[in-house]
């Protein structure tokens, strides 16, 4: 085989550069697999979050009705960032700093979102191999996180935002927040929020 680096042997257990390149391929798609977000190929659909949608002054409102310690400031441009009290144990462990705000000092970032309409249910912007870049928060993701937190129970976010039982997009929802269901949120973790 003049010019070829392959002897006949080897030429008959190489791949073809393009059938090694596509083995490659899928070899990596598969270890980013296992990378993906839990329940990403359900929420990674733009259309998801098509629905009701709640302005972000609104949903302040309401979040402030079920959890009055909620602290909002500015956060990235064009975001708002909600804090909650640390707990004593949070504040000994961090540290204080004198030299910034007594607030930053006495709370914590829990969650944050855009200043504007904000889907009820988020959805994932990925990128061209179907790994997520971005989030686009929906308002029960905040929901979610809040009540994980302990910061409010399973039942005041039903008073204030409603079941969403009907809606063919609360799988998430449920497979979230299942425990929290089942316990009826027992236990709060706000016992020692200073």
């Amino acid at each position: 085989m003049a010019g070829s680096r392959l002897t006949p042997e080897l030429g008959d257990k190489h791949l073809d550069p393009k059938e090694a390149v596509i083995r490659e391929r899928e070899e990596l798609l598969h270890d980013i697999a296992v990378r993906k977000a839990y329940g990403q190929d359900d929420i990674d659909k733009a259309e998801r979050s098509e629905g009701s949608k709640m302005y972000y002054s609104v949903l302040i409102r309401k979040l402030r009705n079920i959890y009055p310690a909620l602290m909002v400031k500015d956060g990235m441009e064009g975001h708002v960032a909600l804090y909650r009290p640390k707990t004593d144990a949070e504040i000994v462990n961090d540290g204080y700093d004198l030299s910034v705000p007594r607030w930053y000092n006495e709370s914590k970032y829990f969650t944050g979102f855009p200043k504007d309409a904000i889907p009820e249910w988020g959805h994932y912007l990925n990128d061209t191999d179907g790994i997520a870049i971005r989030e686009v928060r929906g308002w029960r993701s905040v929901l979610i996180a809040m009540i994980k937190q302990g910061l409010v129970t399973y039942e005041s976010v039903l008073q204030e935002f409603t079941d969403p039982i009907h809606d063919q997009r609360s799988k998430y929802w449920y497979d979230q927040l299942k425990d929290y269901i089942k316990e009826n949120n027992r236990g709060r973790a706000t016992d020692n929020i200073h």
